[in-house]
């Protein structure tokens, strides 16, 4: 009969375990499938923000000059940063490109700044400025383009914070209900230990072990799975977005996918070791755990004790 509730039991904690490892799983699985659909999207919102610039086409000036004007572009209200080409560059690019070879001498290219955009220029007020600049010869800006560009960088901004939260938070009441819940259901075990004098903290050391253990396993699979996910989405997104290429990895996302992995660990410590304190006292009642600690070695000392008298008797006898 013994023999069948310890089985039965062993039963019951292996489909405990199993069902918190495929919670689990899944719950790191679709956080690892949101940090790289954010991380993403930022990319590609750096990538079209790269793109909200405008030409500017010098006359013919020297090198301070050239000094000069770089300085009050970068100080007009909007422009974020400034790259050079200078017209024998861009026409080693157009020969290199066309295929074809032209000599030097015969360079109809202007020296050029490219102009890269902050994403609260006022497009009317710097093409005002630029046009009062007699260093510059004449500049390529497409109104239209910029706005609708500026418009969707705003629009990913806020859907990467918005993402970010509310993936951070479901992520961590996913996490902590998981593990929480994983204790709770062996409430009987713990009553069971407590009522037979077994120490608490040791307990919790245990129930903290088991944890642990379902996070690294749980983990790994996940981190698996979102592999082979993750290689699928790129495939799509290379085909999908003709001129964009995500990486395989990034700092950024290795970084992330480690505080995951950190903070649930100190989410299933807080829980273990200090959450649930309030639930241990709940449970057991009007048993004095630290009273029951202290009797439990009170008892093993006197068990000792006892033992050792009746060593003493059976040696006088002999």
């Amino acid at each position: 009969m013994k023999l069948e509730l310890k089985n039965r039991k062993l039963i019951v904690d292996l489909s405990s375990f199993i069902s918190a490892v495929i919670t689990l799983t899944i719950v790191f699985m679709l956080t690892f499938i949101s940090v790289f659909g954010i991380l993403s999207l930022k990319e590609y919102r750096t990538e079209k923000e790269n793109r909200n610039q405008i030409i500017v086409y010098l006359n013919d000036l020297e090198a301070e000059q050239k000094t000069d004007i770089s300085k009050k572009l970068l100080e007009l209200p909007g422009v974020n940063s400034l790259r050079y080409e200078s017209k024998e560059l861009a026409l080693k690019a157009v020969m290199l490109d066309l295929g074809i070879e032209l000599p030097e001498n015969e360079n109809p290219l202007e020296d050029a700044f490219y102009v890269y955009l902050k994403d609260d220029v006022n497009l009317e007020k710097l093409k005002s400025s630029l046009v009062s600049m007699k260093e510059i010869d004449s500049f390529d800006f497409r109104t239209k383009a910029i706005e609708e560009g500026i418009l969707f960088n705003n629009i990913a901004q806020k859907i990467i914070v918005n993402a970010t939260i509310i993936a951070s938070l479901l992520t961590i009441l996913m996490i902590y209900n998981i593990i929480r819940f994983s204790i709770i259901s062996k409430k009987n075990e713990i009553h069971e230990s407590i009522k037979s004098g077994k120490n608490v903290k040791e307990l919790k050391k245990i129930f903290f072990i088991e944890s642990l253990v379902t996070i690294l396993i749980s983990y790994f699979i996940a981190f698996v799975i979102y592999l082979f996910i993750k290689s699928k989405l790129i495939h799509s997104m290379n085909l999908l977005l003709k001129d964009y290429r995500t990486n395989r990895f990034s700092v950024t996302e290795v970084f992330a996918l480690l505080m995951i992995l950190i903070l649930t660990v100190v989410i299933s410590y807080f829980i273990n070791y200090l959450s649930m304190n309030k639930y241990f006292k709940n449970y057991t009642g009007d048993v004095d755990l630290e009273q029951l600690n202290n009797n439990t070695e009170i008892d093993n000392d006197s068990e000792f004790d006892n033992e050792k008298k009746d060593l003493e008797v059976e040696v006088d006898e002999n």
